[in-house]
């Protein structure tokens, strides 16, 4: 398994990945930083480059991932980029995909490995609690009351 992670501060953006193997084994975790103005996704997409070139050998590798749109553009995306010279089709004229070399890069590495892809989402806490579900004996029993209450009116 292959975790990704990214953290921005200023102009200042670490990165880091992580290899879990199936057997147990201590994981292997890889960090460093970069500087300059990068995007969450393109710094994910180079940290995901970095860590599938950095096998030794053809592997299996099921990846976590926080950008649906990385995931699509390696579901969807790649073999279409390929086909079509790695261009793509916006506003009626076919221009080149944007961040092309790493992409390049990861369809090589995909060729090589044998990759999975998971969403890897982390929701924020929620800040108020949800209400409860009232019960069921709690719905019948409200239930009752409104359609009884009009005839106790009715006959006082």
């Amino acid at each position: 398994m292959l975790m990704t992670h990214q953290q921005v501060e200023a102009d200042r953006y670490a990165w880091s990945f992580t290899f879990q193997a199936e057997d147990g084994s201590a994981p292997r975790h890889v960090c460093d930083q970069e500087f300059g103005r990068i995007s969450s996704e393109n710094l994910e997409l180079r940290t995901l480059v970095w860590a599938l070139e950095s096998l030794d050998e053809a592997s299996q590798v099921t990846i976590l991932c926080r950008h649906a749109s990385l995931i699509r553009g390696i579901r969807q995306g790649l073999p279409e980029w390929r086909e079509k010279d790695w261009r793509w089709e916006s506003f009626g004229e076919m221009v080149p995909i944007s961040h092309q070399q790493l992409w390049r890069r990861l369809d090589r590495a995909l060729s090589i490995h044998q990759v999975k892809c998971r969403l890897w989402r982390i929701d924020a806490p929620q800040t108020t609690p949800p209400k409860p579900k009232p019960r069921l004996h709690q719905q019948k029993t409200g239930f009752l009351n409104r359609l009884i209450s009009p005839y106790r009116l009715a006959s006082a």
